[in-house]
């Protein structure tokens, strides 16, 4: 049995073609097949074994396999217990990019087709949809501001935020007010609702958990900064944050105290 297949002028296409014509010697066909595809897209940044598997839902022996086959033909590299894509693959992590944005925007489509993706990494990504919009599949959770009603804060929005995921079941505090960041990146109003939401569950917040995502969202240096506002009403240098009086204000609007 055999199979012909066409390529087409879409971007991760061409990248394909480039890698089949200048490396005819390197078993794409299998490399690229089945849970390899997943794996070499989660280890497009430094990730564990367990990331890897957070991300993939791949069982730790087809993992460790697929991992082993891969470095074996120097797509992969291991350092210390870090994997990732091997940089001398430039081509390779670029058909990856630009693979899974095409297959996230796809699933994003067709849940709404008026979704936008405000960030993606891997097989996850955060999304933006109008007002009202409902999604029942299991593995797009409401985030966001979409969230913050759960958590006592109740506001009013254009849009409705989800964010994508196979491998979480359900998102913790820390997610959503990250989430509610990356909605509108460096937006003071947004800002305002993640430090709502922190103020409020300051208690039940894992910190470290907190600064770990925040450094892979590259909002390491923000968070850091609403923690400190939080816990010494300090204001960092470069860290977009209201004054005391304005969250002050709009802390006891929501009854956050």
């Amino acid at each position: 049995m055999t199979k012909t297949i066409q390529l087409s002028d879409i971007k991760h296409s061409i990248l394909l073609r480039d890698l089949l014509v200048r490396r005819p010697d390197v078993p794409w066909e299998k490399l690229l097949a089945d849970s390899n595809l997943p794996i070499l897209i989660a280890s497009l940044e430094e990730v564990s074994l367990q990331e890897i598997r957070e991300k993939t839902q791949v069982s730790e022996i087809t993992l460790w396999r697929r991992l082993r086959n891969l470095m074996a033909h120097g797509l992969v590299t291991e350092a210390d217990g870090i994997y990732r894509v091997s940089p001398r693959w430039q081509t390779l992590s670029d058909f990856l990019l630009e693979y899974s944005a095409y297959a996230l925007s796809q699933i994003a489509k067709e849940a709404s087709a008026q979704a936008v993706i405000l960030w993606h990494s891997g097989f996850e990504f955060l999304m933006r949809t109008p007002a009202g919009t409902e999604i029942e599949e299991t593995h797009f959770h409401p985030t966001a501001t979409s969230k913050l009603h759960e958590y006592g804060i109740p506001l009013l929005s254009d849009y409705e935020y989800y964010f994508y995921s196979r491998g979480k079941s359900r998102l913790s505090v820390e997610d959503v007010s990250l989430h509610t960041l990356l909605a509108e990146r460096g937006s003071l109003r947004y800002i305002m609702y993640s430090l709502l939401l922190m103020k409020k569950c300051r208690k039940e917040l894992d910190i470290q958990y907190l600064l770990g995502e925040s450094e892979k969202l590259a909002l390491r240096n923000q968070v850091e900064g609403m923690l400190r506002f939080l816990d010494k009403g300090e204001i960092m240098p470069g860290v977009t944050l209201p004054s005391n009086e304005e969250f002050s204000e709009r802390a006891k609007e929501y009854g956050v105290v």
